[in-house]
């Protein structure tokens, strides 16, 4: 409600800068990064949970308030999620609506489940490499087993942070960068393959693809200009138009993550 109210009560805040290729690769980013959240054991055990609770979705959604609530969040919070696949941990509402549904079950699919949460945290697999890291427009199968799970990876990634020292002043180039750094580790939770890190050209690239995909240009469009000292669709503190020809709408400032 907040993010459409600040869109003067429309649903522009659904429009991205970050460029989208394909259907395809949205199911690909969407796939990859459940799998990384809930793990194989956990869809698994909901996989298999599913037909014994399908005979009785019918009566428990016209007796339960509860779960009616809990069906509706986690369809609606994987549906935008399919539009945004960014951060695994962008589905912990989900988990919260999964929780409300599996205390309604079997106590034994309830550990089941916990017990898959569990196994992920500590390791997990991954099944797809992007053709290109952090610029995918396509993948292929490629299954790595007894990868770090959720919460291994996190400590890693901290590990590694904090060897670099304290955390550069706010809104800093140095902030920025180590912000993307600790993303480009936190990728290993979904990609196959080894580590790369993430150029310092790529932003500049899907700048000049994403223009070049729309015909925009310098010239006919005021928006493309960036505020001075930040670079073209750099994530620091820039302003991002909604639509092309409706200049900068206040509300849209920010730094957004990068997405792989």
């Amino acid at each position: 409600m907040p993010a459409w109210l600040a869109a003067g009560r429309s649903f522009a805040f659904f429009t991205t800068e970050t460029q989208v290729t394909s259907l395809t690769t949205l199911v690909g980013r969407w796939g990859v990064k459940n799998l990384a959240f809930w793990g194989p054991v956990t869809l698994l055990v909901i996989a298999a949970g599913c037909f014994r609770w399908l005979p009785t979705v019918r009566s428990a959604w016209a007796e339960s308030v509860l779960t009616r609530f809990a069906l509706i969040g986690l369809v609606w919070v994987e549906l935008v999620y399919l539009r945004f696949p960014w951060k695994p941990l962008h589905l912990l509402p989900a988990l919260l609506f999964m929780a409300l549904l599996v205390g309604r079950s079997d106590r034994r699919i309830a550990y089941a489940v916990a017990g898959g949460l569990v196994l992920n945290a500590l390791i997990t697999l991954t099944v797809a490499a992007p053709d290109v890291p952090h610029r995918a427009t396509t993948g292929e199968v490629d299954i790595e087993l007894l990868r770090s799970g959720v919460l291994i990876t996190d400590i890693e990634c901290r590990l590694e942070d904090g060897a670099l020292g304290e955390w550069p002043p706010i809104g800093s180039d140095e902030a920025y960068d180590r912000s993307v750094g600790i993303f480009d580790c936190q990728t290993q939770l979904w990609r196959s393959g080894p580590r790369e890190s993430i150029g310092s050209n790529d932003a500049v690239e899907r700048w000049s693809a994403r223009r070049a995909s729309t015909g925009q240009n310098d010239a006919d469009d005021k928006t493309s200009a960036v505020p001075p000292g930040c670079p073209p669709d750099s994530r620091r503190d820039c302003v991002y138009p909604v639509r092309r020809g409706e200049g900068f709408r206040g509300g849209v400032a920010g730094r957004l993550p990068p997405c792989a």
